[in-house]
């Protein structure tokens, strides 16, 4: 939608739960005394193939950070990622379905290194780059414990992790009907146990938390 110019500066210096300022530079045809946004509570259906039509220009505003920024926003109003449908369904909605068979299986005392590498992560992230998508599990000494994946000196042990993770990915990756070594499929993905503290704020600043 199209705000006065004074709000759309003032929505780029704060935060709103009802309002998200876009950049203006890409819509040439703004006025200077305006400035668009997207205004939550109002939504309207939009059918996709519309969007193809010869007289709707589709704009891209949104540099990869400004992406992100919009997507935890998001998520954190609507409980849901700002990802692509292509990506839900064919990447997250597998993910998901594989983690909570695991989980089921662990509660009923599976040793197996998938079921223990999804009950060694507390909480999950997801990172986009392009064809690239990234499940990040957060991984504690407190729930390495819990899984068993903690060696005699009650350190983390890597050898189990690796294994426990790359088992993970595969079941992940048979879930959505593909083998790993499968390089002509749309979609790369990878999965990382880890902890937060570990990992380079310049990394973690591009994941968003995985809601599901």
């Amino acid at each position: 939608m199209i705000i006065p110019r004074t709000a759309w500066d003032s929505l780029r210096r704060s935060y709103s739960a009802r309002r998200f300022a876009y950049p203006r530079d890409k819509f040439t045809s703004l006025k200077d005394d305006e400035g668009v946004a997207v205004e939550l509570p109002w939504t309207s259906s939009v059918l996709k193939g519309s969007l193809q039509a010869p007289g709707v220009k589709a704009m891209r505003p949104l540099t990869g950070p400004e992406r992100r920024e919009f997507s935890l926003w998001l998520s954190q109003r609507t409980g849901r990622i700002a990802l692509p449908d292509d990506v839900v369904t064919r990447v997250l909605d597998p993910a998901h379905d594989v983690r909570q068979t695991l989980l089921k299986k662990h509660s009923k005392g599976s040793q197996n290194p998938e079921a223990l590498g999804v009950a060694a992560a507390e909480r999950w992230f997801v990172r986009r780059r392009e064809n690239q998508v990234t499940l990040f599990g957060q991984i504690t000494t407190k729930s390495l414990m819990f899984a068993g994946l903690i060696d005699a000196k009650y350190q983390p042990d890597g050898e189990k992790i690796e294994l426990c993770r790359a088992a993970l990915e595969q079941a992940i990756l048979n879930k959505m009907g593909r083998p790993r070594s499968d390089k002509d499929s749309q979609y790369e993905v990878k999965v990382i146990l880890g902890m937060l503290e570990k990992m380079k704020a310049s990394d973690f600043i591009e994941f968003v938390p995985l809601v599901r």
